[in-house]
């Protein structure tokens, strides 16, 4: 069956016959102007929106014809509700509408019973489903865990629950379905959310070292979660604002187990941070820039310095900050030791500036608006909202900051 028929340009509801209990497929072709597209596929009853609904796609050159096909299965009363908005603006918009769409059913026969193939093995998160064990669609194997849908919640324990001591261990996806997804059972991906309009950076930070003790990476991690979430830094991302979010994990483990993580590790947010007391191949802490791998010193006063927030600025890939800030009131965190700073912000308040107690007191600097904008400088976001940040050198160091061969 097909139905053909002009679509609102204006944001409003249409309802379109379908198959209720099969496949059908949503067939739009659509002219782009300069906006990101909403498709909400919504059930007549409940008014509740289809499961894998709504569907963001992001704002296209203007001209720009495509055919999309959606599928879905149908609702019982035989309609499905059309909506197609924008995150960024109202509607109408003068350069974008839809051309057509049509509802295709892609079976002949109705079933009476069930409204799923039994064929097909995969389901939530595109993980395969494990009927046999409580019936359709209610036990998902993720390969590490087994996910029950009707609690949202693992049936074992999370290996990894010492990286989120704030969260249960029995948690599905941060109790967050609709902004992190679960490859594996063992921990979250972050997401571009066109929905809530926030960006997640996710970085996870693997201590290592003669002082890498828990207490030590819980306080690195809590100060540079801390510093760049307190920004409340937004940007603009084909033409629509997100704020930006960073979520810090960490891990403390012996050398030898962080060398066999670096060896096998292909994920840019994955870090390796060597901590000791000091070293004597540099003298100070230090990252790669734009790499995965650091060196801190505890004798840098770790957790309140901003001494990690600034160290992983550069695996951001950000470089020093201007050598001169004064007149420009607090210091960003890219501004290195020795910065001329106005007289709050020194060491020593009633020093000259460029004098001893002169220069910057490191741990009055901030993360701003411009830091974040600068990280994000260039990247690109694939279709699925997805984009990487940095490169994987998964260098180890050794305890003098020589790099391990």
């Amino acid at each position: 069956m097909m139905v053909n028929c002009n679509a609102p340009n204006d944001g409003t509801q249409q309802t379109l016959p379908c198959v209720g209990g099969l496949t059908n497929v949503l067939d739009l072709t659509i002219s782009y102007g300069q906006n990101d597209i909403l498709i909400t596929l919504l059930d007549p009853m409940t008014l509740l929106p289809l499961p894998g609904f709504p569907m963001f796609f992001p704002a296209m050159p203007p001209g720009t014809m495509q055919n999309i096909q959606l599928f879905f299965n149908g609702p019982p009363t035989g309609n499905v509700i059309v909506q197609i908005t924008s995150p960024s603006g109202p509607f109408p918009f003068p350069d974008m509408f839809i051309v057509n769409y049509a509802a295709i059913s892609t079976q002949t026969t109705v079933p009476t019973q069930v409204c799923w193939d039994e064929d097909y093995r995969f389901g939530f998160n595109g993980m395969e489903k494990d009927n046999e064990a409580k019936g359709q669609g209610n036990s998902y194997d993720f390969g590490a865990r087994i996910y029950d849908s009707r609690l949202g919640r693992w049936l074992s324990l999370d290996e990894k629950a010492k990286e989120f001591p704030y969260l249960s261990p029995f948690n599905s996806m941060s109790n967050n379905p609709l902004n992190i997804i679960d490859p594996d059972g063992r921990s979250g991906v972050a997401v571009m959310d066109p929905v809530t309009k926030t960006i997640t950076i996710t970085s996870k930070l693997i201590f290592y070292g003669t002082e890498a003790k828990t207490e030590v990476s819980h306080a690195v991690a809590t100060e540079i979660a801390e510093q760049y979430n307190n920004a409340g830094a937004k940007v603009m991302v084909a033409g629509v604002e997100y704020t930006v979010k960073f979520r810090v994990k960490y891990e403390t483990v012996t050398e030898s187990e962080a060398i066999a993580k670096a060896a096998t590790n292909t994920d840019p947010t994955v870090n390796f941070i060597r901590v000791e007391k000091n070293n004597t191949a540099m003298n100070r802490s230090f990252y790669q820039v734009g790499g995965n791998s650091g060196f801190l010193n505890t004798d840098d006063d770790l957790g309140s310095s901003t001494t990690a927030p600034h160290e992983v600025g550069h695996g951001f890939g950000l470089g020093h900050s201007a050598g001169d800030q004064r007149g420009m009131g607090t210091p960003d965190v890219m501004a290195a030791r020795g910065t001329l700073v106005d007289a709050a912000y020194q060491w020593d308040p009633t020093a000259i500036a460029g004098a001893p107690g002169g220069t910057i007191n490191p741990s009055t600097r901030e993360v701003n608006q411009q830091n974040v904008t600068d990280i994000l400088s260039g990247v690109t976001f694939d279709s699925s909202g997805k984009a990487t940040i940095g490169t994987t050198t998964n260098q180890i160091y050794n305890k003098d900051g020589t790099k391990k061969p």
